[in-house]
Formats: structure tokens, C-alpha cells, sequence
């Protein structure tokens, strides 16, 4: 019987190059990424659903096998952006590298043969890359020669030589064209089919894409075509122009008379009415978010199964980045996660898959993929323009050597447990208000004036009102143990506070809400909710018009001020909502420095909690924190990451590290060790099938699979998901495979413990 950890132990030795485990060379390595292949072109394409199969395929050596329905997301994904050789291939798939980016070759509109090459003979999964950036960023794209936002710096440097010319308010291609919308919508489907059954694990439709420059605020979109479906959706809005003329102040005859003020207009206009610019704005996002979603049609209508995807999410609120709008447009979205993007998303999209890059070393980026991990992210994508992960030579490289360690845990079964996990949330409400945002960038720029055109993408990061007030409001509630939800004005409107079960709402800075929003604001006030306001809320309405008074003033007993931390936690305790699960120092006071996360799994409770790690604290993390977490009741507890058992405990006594996230399982019962049973022999020629008793429902076991020789063969290494608390699987063997006895050993995430079989494999 293996101890409780020492298969995770041997197959991380073979990333490390530890002292007594000699490093799988490029050869063996290859060797085993071509049994690999072979077992999972004739297992799993008659075992599982054909969509499962193919995740597994395109996974590396430690593949999952859920039995789920077809465009399930199978395992937490580690994806490198830049191409490798060969040998780097094989060095990153060791280290727990799951896929890799395929190029598009733009003057076919198809993707790079030469790329999916390289990736298919290293058995890695891989996603196609930018398959329309001329269409979703031509303002912010790769040149070889030029910056890749030089044509929107041509674009200002006109305008600034020119204020009068409209000509630069032309975006090249429109969003809103039907003849660039239809041939986007054939290259997209043009690929799906050549690709046929080599399955992607997603297909991305453009990196960093926007309106303009990523989330620069720039009057894009002033062509007949784009016009056209502005007037359409104002329609939508208004119902008639009798009606947009009275919120926008102007005299228009018809429809088609209508036109939008620019950025200039507006700020030589009327100062408490931005109407007729705001709307023009929001229409914008409308159409960024129709084009996407229509970049999905095209991929699904090619193929249900496929994945769509976007990557580079901005900042929210302005450059098309109005998440409420966006959030369901793709199925796979990756965010720089910036203005609490990534909860968003999660709240508004919660089957969205949401990735993250990681760009740099060290405890700081550690830190960061665990948080990213605990949010809800499901995969990973590598940037290493600077060959930090994979030397030149193909070896591990500084930051490579860094992350193998926690790519291994992470793939090991830990991310999958959490992704099989639900998340626990509380009914606390903050709102996003994209009305709000756009009447803040207003009102923050008024005093440059004109000026404003000298501000770029990375300006439109800086802090303000609205996004201090939001991150204050999650900081505090995400270390008080609670995890709120956002909500858009559009779900505000619709009865989502009353409907959703809310007990407190928070609305951040929000200057601008319609008279909808108010009225169920006041009618949540009315049966008992609680608001909290950064501010005087609602002085505009939705469209960006300041109103004589705010239709919720009366609410608040006192003026309302600046949040602050103390504001939030003090009304979320007067409501009674507290966690289950206070962090204290063991001088019994409140560890502020903790985030915790909480998820459920069947009837067992899953604690994260996540200490605080600053960018100054990199180089020198701090010692160890030792805390103390009072239960509500005695529980079995579980140490996930030692797969220590604890015992039964009326309070957890941790020491939390400053890097890692410490994260426990607890259960009302002594939760039992898996079983696993199989057969004593094995043939070379037909598969063994075994049986998994698991701890629980819904639980995740992590399968090890060793030679005769002791040696882990990662390519038969799996996760399972055991849905009804038991799973089955099988193995196939290969010509290759040394006859002898083979050791399976199952570890149950869950309780950590394991269970092995030493079986036979023959020649008959």
C-alpha cells in the first residue's frame, strides 16, 4: 500500500529532477506521449461521449475522463501561447501543460498547418488563435513592423490636426457590416470544418479586441451601417423620436434623422444632459457584444460542440467592455483580471469558462494563479516571450522549474475538485451600472475638455469613484467570509432583488439609473432589503440625463458619504449575515488579511482561505500565519493539499502560508477511505476495467498508473469524476508497455486517502 501522498510525490519527482529519480529524457518522454495516443485513439473514442473523449485526447498526461454531457470544460487547462520545439513540447507536457495555441495563417483566413503540427506530434491539446482579429481589433493587432495600435494613433493624430473630420469616426471594418458579419461568419466555419475531428479545446475569435484600442474611449462607430442599427435599437428604446428628443434636448423629424454627438459635442454642450452621447456609447457596446455573439453563431451553426471564445478581457466600462452586455457572448472567456472583471462574469454567466495569463514568476504569480483558481477560473494561458518556462534547449527553465510544483497539485485532481464544486453565495447585491461608468468617464473628463483625446488605453485603468467603491465593497466582504453577487441594471429591472432572495444591495457610485431601477430599489427597501450607497445614487437616469433630484434620495437617513470598509461590514451584521467561518488570530481577533471562499460539494463543505500577498512582498513572503476558525458545529475536517485527515474538530487550528491557499473539507460524518477493485491479470490486448467506491457524490479521484519498474507512466494518469460516488474506467496497454505487475493506485481528493491494486499484465 502506497503511503497517503507518494504518488503525487513521484510523479512531481519526474518534473523536478529529483536526486533519486533519474530525468526522463526527450526520448522517453516522446515515447510516452506516443502510447498516449495510442491508448486514447482506441479507448476513449469507444468509452465515452465522443466530446469527453476528445477533451481527454487533447489533455495531456494527467487527462480527465468525465463521462459529462459533450461541451463540458474536462479538467482545470494549462495552455502556452508561444510555439515550441519539439523537445520544449514534451518538457512543458511534463511539467502539466495541457495545450498550446495554433496560428491563423491571415492571407488564407485558415489556420497554420505547420502549427497544428507541431502540437499534434507533442499529444497536447490545442485552441486556433485569432481567427478574426482584423474584424473584432483591427486597432489593436500584431504587426511585425509597426506598433499594434498604429492605426488608432493615425486615427487621433488626424483628428488632432483636424477637429471637424468625421472620417475618423469610421471604424474599418464595422461592426455592425453585413457583408464583413458574413464573411467572418464563413472563415469561422471554413476552419471548423477543416479541422474536422482534431476538436480544439476552443476556438478564439480575436485577442484583445474592442471597439478601438483595447478599452480606449474613442466615437467609434459613424457609418451609414452602423447609424442604421443605432436608429433600430433607439427605436427599440424610445418607441418614438417625440420620445428621444425630449431625453436628448433636439428637434428630429424622422428616424433617420437622428445622429449621435461625439465626445467634443457633448463637452461643448449641455453639462447636465450627455443623452444623445451616452446612448451613443451604449449603442457601441450593443453592437461589439451583437458581433460577438455572432462570431459564436457562426462556430456552433459549424459545429454545436465547439467552444467560442475571446481572450484579453479589458477593464470594465468603456471600448465595448460592458460585461452585462458581453458576459454569454462566448463560452470560454480569458480576462486580465482588472475591475473585479472575472466576478462579474461569474455572476452574470456563471457556465462561462473563464481563464487567466500569467505572465511573470515568482510567489506573487503563484500567489495570483491560486487566487485566480478560487475565483472561478478554469485554465491557465502561459505567456513566455522570454523563454523563462522552456529554455532554448528545450529544459525547464527558472519559472518553469518555479511552477511545476503547483501545476502538478493543481492537475493532480485539486482543480477539477473545485470546478465539480458549487460556490457558495450570500444574498448580497452589488450592482453594475454601465450607465453609471459611462456618466462618471463624462463628469471626470469635463475638466481636461478637449484634452481628453490624449488619453490612451492604459489612462482608462486609472481608478475612480465607481471602482474604488466596488473594490472596496468586495474586499471587505470577500475577508468577512462572504461572497457576494453582482447584479446589472438590467436584472435590477427585471425583479432579480426580490425574486433572487437579497437581503443587502450595494450600489457603488451609482450616479446614473433609470426610474425602473429605483422603483425596485425602493420596492426591495420596502420589504426589508438594505441599501448601501457610495454617494447620492441615481442624480442621472439611464441615459445619462441629470435629473432635478434622485428618485431614491429619501432612502438614505443620512446624506450618503464615501463607502468605506467599516460601512459595508457594519449593514451586512445588522442584516445577520455572518460567516460560518471567522478567521481569528489566536489573540481572538479578526484575521482581516484572509480571503476566504467557500463551496459545496454534495452535503461536504469546502474551506479555501487565502492569506493576502502584496507585490512588495514577493521577493521576502512573509512567515506563516497561525489562525484559528471556530465551527458551528463538530465536523470532520480534511486537509485537501497534505490529504491529511483531521479528525473530528470543533475548531480548526491552521497556520496559513503566505503564498498557497490552505483549503479543508468538512463533513457532518467520518467520510470513508475509496476502494478500488479490478481485475488480478491483465492482457497486453484487451482492456481492464476497474471500479471506484468514492468518499462521496460528486467527488474527484486522481488515478496513478506504475510500470514494473516503479516508474509512474503519466499517460495512463487520469481524474475521475465520481458522480454517483463510484466510477468505472479502463485501461489499455501498448506494444511497448513492459509485461509484469502493475500497480493502480486511486487517491480520493476529498480525504486524500488512497487505494491500490497490483495486477498482472500478459501477453495473451
Amino acid at each position: 500500500m502506497f503511503s497517503r501522498l507518494a504518488v503525487r510525490r513521484k510523479a512531481c519527482e519526474l518534473v523536478e529532477n529529483s536526486s533519486d529519480q533519474a530525468p526522463l529524457s526527450p526520448a522517453v518522454k516522446a515515447d510516452q506521449g506516443m502510447r498516449a495516443l495510442g491508448v486514447a485513439s482506441k479507448w476513449l473514442w469507444k468509452r465515452v461521449p465522443i466530446a469527453a473523449a476528445v477533451g481527454a485526447f487533447l489533455s495531456h498526461v494527467l487527462s480527465v475522463a468525465f463521462a459529462t454531457p459533450l461541451r463540458d470544460w474536462p479538467d482545470y487547462q494549462i495552455i502556452i501561447w508561444q510555439g515550441e520545439t519539439p523537445t520544449g513540447y514534451a518538457t512543458l507536457k511534463a511539467m502539466g501543460v495541457t495545450g498550446a495555441a495554433v496560428g491563423m495563417n491571415h492571407a488564407t483566413g485558415l489556420f497554420l498547418p505547420s502549427a497544428l503540427d507541431s502540437v499534434q506530434r507533442a499529444h497536447i491539446g490545442f485552441y486556433l488563435e485569432n481567427m478574426a482579429t482584423d474584424f473584432y481589433s483591427p486597432y489593436h493587432r500584431y504587426y511585425e513592423d509597426k506598433p499594434p495600435n498604429w492605426l488608432y494613433r493615425d486615427l487621433k493624430d488626424r483628428y488632432r490636426r483636424d477637429r471637424s473630420d468625421r472620417s475618423v469616426f469610421l471604424r474599418e471594418p464595422g461592426l455592425s457590416d453585413p457583408a464583413w458579419l458574413a464573411r467572418i461568419g464563413d472563415r469561422l466555419a471554413a476552419n471548423v470544418r477543416a479541422l474536422g475531428s482534431n476538436r480544439p479545446l476552443f476556438y478564439n475569435l480575436a485577442d484583445e479586441p474592442g471597439i478601438a484600442d483595447l478599452a480606449a474611449n474613442w466615437d467609434f462607430d459613424l457609418s451609414p451601417a452602423s447609424l442604421d442599427g443605432m436608429r433600430s435599437w433607439l427605436k427599440s428604446e424610445y418607441g418614438s423620436v417625440a420620445a428621444l428628443n425630449a431625453e436628448w434636448n433636439t428637434q428630429f423629424a424622422t428616424w433617420d434623422d437622428v445622429a449621435p454627438e461625439t465626445t467634443d459635442d457633448a463637452m461643448h454642450g449641455l453639462r447636465d444632459n450627455f443623452a444623445a452621447w451616452a446612448d451613443f456609447k451604449a449603442w457601441m457596446d450593443v453592437a461589439f457584444a451583437r458581433a460577438v455573439a455572432a462570431g459564436t453563431s457562426a462556430l456552433h451553426a459549424a459545429d454545436p460542440q465547439a467552444l467560442s471564445a475571446i481572450e484579453g478581457g479589458q477593464i470594465p466600462g468603456s471600448g465595448g467592455w460592458d460585461y452585462s452586455r458581453l458576459a454569454g457572448t462566448v463560452d470560454v472567456m480569458e480576462l486580465y483580471d482588472d475591475g473585479d472583471n472575472i466576478e462579474v462574469v461569474r455572476s452574470f454567466a456563471p457556465d462561462t469558462i473563464l481563464l487567466t495569463t500569467s505572465f511573470r514568476s515568482g510567489p506573487v504569480e503563484e500567489h495570483r494563479v491560486w487566487r485566480e483558481l478560487l475565483r472561478g477560473t478554469r485554465g491557465l494561458v502561459l505567456w513566455d516571450d522570454g523563454h523563462e518556462f522552456i529554455a532554448e534547449d528545450g529544459t525547464l527553465g527558472r519559472r518553469g522549474r518555479e511552477a511545476a510544483p503547483y501545476f502538478c497539485e493543481v492537475r493532480g485532481g485539486l482543480g477539477a475538485l473545485l470546478m465539480a464544486s458549487e460556490r457558495q453565495l450570500d444574498p448580497i447585491a452589488i450592482l453594475y451600472s454601465q450607465a453609471s461608468m459611462r456618466v462618471q468617464w463624462m463628469l471626470d473628463r469635463l475638466p481636461e475638455g478637449v484634452a481628453w483625446i490624449e488619453r490612451n488605453a492604459p489612462d482608462e485603468r486609472e481608478d475612480n469613484a465607481i471602482r474604488a467603491a466596488t473594490r472596496t465593497s468586495l474586499h471587505q466582504l470577500e475577508h468577512a467570509g462572504l461572497q457576494p453577487v453582482f447584479l446589472s441594471s438590467q436584472q435590477l429591472e427585471g425583479g432579480a432583488l426580490l425574486s433572487g432572495g437579497f437581503r443587502v444591495l450595494i450600489l457603488p457610485h451609482a450616479v446614473a439609473l433609470s426610474l425602473s431601477e429605483a422603483a425596485q430599489i425602493r420596492d426591495f427597501a420596502a420589504h426589508g432589503g438594505r441599501v448601501l450607497s457610495d454617494g447620492v445614487p441615481g442624480v442621472y437616469d439611464q441615459h445619462g440625463r441629470k435629473l432635478s433630484q434622485s428618485a431614491i434620495i429619501d432612502l438614505f437617513p443620512r446624506p450618503p458619504h464615501a463607502l468605506t470598509g467599516d460601512d459595508v461590514i457594519a449593514l451586512v451584521r445588522a442584516e445577520g449575515l455572518e460567516t460560518n467561518f471567522p478567521i481569528q488570530h489566536t489573540h481572538n481577533e479578526h484575521a482581516q488579511d484572509v480571503e476566504t471562499y467557500i463551496f459545496r460539494n454534495g452535503d461536504i463543505t469546502i474551506l479555501a482561505l487565502l492569506r493576502d500577498l502584496h507585490a512588495d512582498q514577493g521577493a521576502a513572503p512573509p512567515e506563516d500565519e497561525p489562525v484559528i476558525v471556530p465551527l458551528p458545529h463538530p465536523v470532520y475536517a480534511y486537509n485537501l493539499r497534505t490529504g491529511q485527515g483531521l479528525g473530528l474538530q470543533n475548531q480548526l487550528t491552521l497556520s496559513l502560508a503566505s503564498v498557497a491557499p490552505t483549503i479543508i473539507a468538512l463533513s457532518d460524518h467520518s467520510l470513508p477511505p475509496p476502494s478500488l477493485s479490478g481485475p488480478e491479470r491483465m492482457s497486453r490486448y484487451i482492456g481492464a476495467r476497474f471500479h471506484i467506491a468514492a468518499a462521496a457524490p460528486n467527488d474527484v479521484l486522481h488515478v496513478e498508473v506504475t510500470d514494473p519498474t516503479g516508474r509512474p507512466v503519466p499517460a495512463y494518469a487520469r481524474n475521475l469524476n465520481a458522480a454517483n460516488a463510484a466510477v468505472d474506467f479502463e485501461l489499455h496497454f501498448e506494444a511497448p508497455d513492459p509485461l509484469g505487475t502493475w500497480t493502480i493506485t486511486v487517491r480520493d481528493l476529498l480525504i486524500g486517502d488512497t487505494a491500490s491494486i497490483r495486477a498482472e499484465l500478459t501477453d495473451r
